[in-house]
C-alpha cells in the first residue's frame, strides 16, 4: 500500500510541475499571437493614391473648375477602425512659382492654399485642406484641380511648381 501511495504522489507531483511549466507558455504562445493580430489588424496604413496631372495654367478661379479637367484623389483607410486623417497638400521650396498664386479644389471646392494653416520644414510648405474621419475599411475619392491664378500674370515657360498631395 506504501508503495502505490509513493507512486500516486509521485505522479501527481508530475502532473503539477508539468501545469506550472505549460501554463505560463500557454499564455505566452496565445498573447504573442494575439499580439500578432492586432498588429496586422490595426496598424494597417491609411493609403493615398493620385491620378497624374496635365501641365499647370494660369487662369480665373471663375473658369478653372470648367476648364481643367479633374483627376482623382482616393484616400482608402485599410484599417480595421475608423482613422482621423489630414489631406495635405505640399509644395516644395525648389519651385519657382510662387505658392500665393497656387489653387487646389477638391470635387466643387476652390482652396487658395495662401489662406490656409501652414506649416514648413526646410525643404517642404505643408497646406492642410481637409481634416477627415474615415470609417473602418473605406475609400473616399475626390475629383481634384491644381492651377495658377491669373492674378500671377504671365510666368515664364521655365517655371516650375513642385507640390504632392499627402495624408498626415
Amino acid at each position: 500500500m506504501e508503495k502505490s501511495a509513493k507512486y500516486i504522489i509521485i505522479r501527481i507531483l508530475i502532473v503539477v510541475v508539468l501545469c506550472i511549466i505549460s501554463i505560463p507558455l500557454w499564455f505566452s504562445k496565445g498573447n504573442s499571437l494575439s499580439g500578432v493580430m492586432a498588429l496586422n489588424i490595426g496598424n494597417e496604413a491609411v493609403s493615398l493614391e493620385i491620378d497624374q496631372f496635365k501641365s499647370l495654367i494660369v487662369i480665373d478661379d471663375a473658369r478653372a473648375l470648367d476648364i481643367i479637367e479633374p483627376r482623382n484623389i482616393t484616400v482608402t483607410n485599410n484599417n480595421s477602425m475608423t482613422e482621423s486623417i489630414y489631406l495635405v497638400f505640399l509644395v516644395s521650396k525648389t519651385s519657382s512659382v510662387d505658392y500665393h498664386y497656387v489653387r487646389v479644389s477638391l470635387d466643387d471646392k476652390i482652396y487658395d492654399i495662401s489662406k490656409l494653416n501652414m506649416y514648413e520644414d526646410a525643404d517642404n510648405y505643408y497646406f492642410v485642406l481637409e481634416n477627415i474621419n474615415m470609417e473602418a475599411s473605406s475609400t473616399l475619392t475626390y475629383k481634384s484641380r491644381i492651377w495658377i491664378n491669373d492674378s500671377a500674370g504671365k510666368l515664364p515657360n521655365t517655371s516650375t511648381l513642385t507640390a504632392n498631395f499627402i495624408i498626415k
